[in-house]
C-alpha cells in the first residue's frame, strides 16, 4: 500500500476531464506503473471490505500491438465505470442492491498492458443471478468498451481472453476457476 498514492477525488464531469487532460496516458507510463480509479472510500486491495468477497475481470494485451489503442480503452473503461454502465442492475441502497463495480485499473508491464474491473461480489456455486450479472459485466467490457466482437478469441502471445477470477481463487494454489467471455 506504500506504493499507492491518492491523487485526487472528483465529483463532476468538469473535474474528471480536468484530471484526465493533465495526466500522462497509460501508453506513456513507465513499466510497472498503475492507474487506479476506485469509488470514494475503497482502497484498491483485496483486503478492503468492499473487495474481499469480489473478484476482477481482466484482459492482458501485448504492448507492441496495443500501444495505439490502450489510451482509448482505458478512457472507455473509466467512463463506463463512472457512468455505471457495466452493471445494468439499478443501484438501490434501500433494497440493499448496489453496483457490483468498485473500481478499475490499468497496469503497464514490460511486455503487456492489463485492464481490470474490480467487483464487490463473485459468484458462488448457488448464485445463478449473481453469475449472470458478473458475466454481463464481462460481456459489456469485451464488446462495448474494448470493441471486440462477442465470439472473438483474443488469446495469443502475452494476450488473454477477457477473464473473471475471484480474489479468493487468486490466493489458492492450483488451477483457479475462471469465467471467460
Amino acid at each position: 500500500m506504500e506504493d499507492i498514492k491518492r491523487v485526487i477525488s472528483f465529483d463532476s464531469v468538469e473535474e474528471f476531464w480536468g484530471l484526465y487532460n493533465n495526466i500522462i496516458p497509460p501508453s506513456q507510463l513507465p513499466q510497472k506503473a498503475n492507474y487506479y480509479l476506485f469509488k470514494e472510500g475503497i482502497i484498491p486491495a483485496w483486503e478492503d471490505e468492499a473487495n474481499k468477497n469480489g473478484g476482477k475481470w481482466s484482459i492482458q494485451l501485448p504492448k507492441d500491438k496495443n500501444r495505439p489503442n490502450v489510451d482509448k480503452m482505458w478512457l472507455y473503461t473509466m467512463l463506463a465505470a463512472i457512468g455505471e454502465t457495466f452493471d445494468p442492475s439499478p443501484t438501490d441502497s434501500e433494497n440493499g442492491s448496489q453496483s457490483l463495480i468498485t473500481g478499475v485499473i490499468v497496469s503497464t508491464r514490460p511486455q503487456f498492458y492489463r485492464l481490470s474491473i474490480w467487483t464487490r461480489l463473485a459468484p458462488g456455486a448457488d448464485e445463478d443471478g449473481l453469475r449472470e450479472r458478473i458475466e454481463g459485466v464481462g460481456k459489456y467490457f469485451k464488446i462495448s468498451v474494448l470493441g471486440y466482437p462477442e465470439g472473438a478469441k483474443l488469446a495469443g502471445p502475452l494476450a488473454t481472453e477477457v477473464e473473471f477470477l475471484s480474489h479468493k481463487d487468486s490466493e489458492k494454489k492450483g488451477k483457479p476457476k475462471k469465467i471467460v467471455v
